[in-house]
């Protein structure tokens, strides 16, 4: 049996100024897609799912539901779309994710805060402008493109794949699988410093050994897992 009780489906548009978003999501996929309205759409999400905003916050709190896992993804049909208007900015943004795909087009915030489970996660776009965090759960996350301010990257289990610009202080820590960075600036611009694991550390294609590299303004802190960690800076 996939789940137990009663779902509902429905479609909400949201008038109320939006600032924040507060996710805790269960078992379904989650997408935030670029429209013309501000609006929430449930699919098949169980009855308990509640979803309200108070005071410039999106919260929603998915119902809980059981659910057997094959090959990193769920066994339901459950489903929670956002629909944002292009351009738009919040200032804080938390994602907490169950067992379930997570696709989002593009994300804007001053602080990004994203703490994920089991499934394949896909962002186009990611911009913030002042925090990111990340903790990567079990499967496969692909970020293609964005600017990162003062990123703390918890890779978890699976494979990373990040393209973006780094800004500030970040670390990545990472865990089992391949790590792939490429950063888009100039090497000159940053301070490296390595921590080698049971893994190696790859930067632009030659293996570093843990010590500090570069002088640049902003400083990037690796440490390795286990598995491969390459990042490639302005190539």
């Amino acid at each position: 049996m996939a789940g137990s009780g009663v779902t509902v489906s429905e479609e909400l548009v949201i008038t109320e100024e939006i600032n924040n978003i507060d996710i805790n999501l269960g078992v379904s996929t989650f997408e935030i897609r670029t429209g013309e309205e501000f609006r929430v759409v449930l699919n098949d999400v169980h009855e308990d799912t509640n979803t309200e905003v108070d005071n410039g916050t999106l919260r929603i709190r998915e119902g809980r539901t059981r659910v057997r896992i094959f090959g990193g993804r769920n066994s339901t049909n459950q489903e929670i779309i956002i629909y944002v208007p292009e351009g738009t900015e919040f200032e804080n943004v938390s994602i907490e994710t169950g067992v379930g795909r997570v696709n989002i087009d593009i994300l804007i915030a001053e602080s990004v805060d994203l703490r994920l489970g089991v499934g394949e996660v896909r962002i186009e776009e990611l911009i913030s402008r002042r925090t990111t965090r990340i903790d990567g759960g079990v499967g496969r996350l692909r970020i293609n493109s964005g600017e990162m301010r003062n990123l703390n990257l918890n890779s978890g289990v699976g494979e990373t794949e990040i393209t973006a610009a780094l800004a500030g202080n970040s670390r990545l820590d990472t865990g089992v699988g391949r790590v792939g960075v490429n950063i888009l600036g100039n090497m000159e611009d940053y301070t490296i410093s390595t921590s080698t694991g049971v893994g190696r550390i790859n930067i632009n294609g030659e293996r570093r050994s843990s010590g500090t590299h570069g002088s640049g303004e902003n400083n990037l802190d690796i440490r390795g897992g286990v598995g491969a960690v390459d990042v490639t800076i302005g190539e």
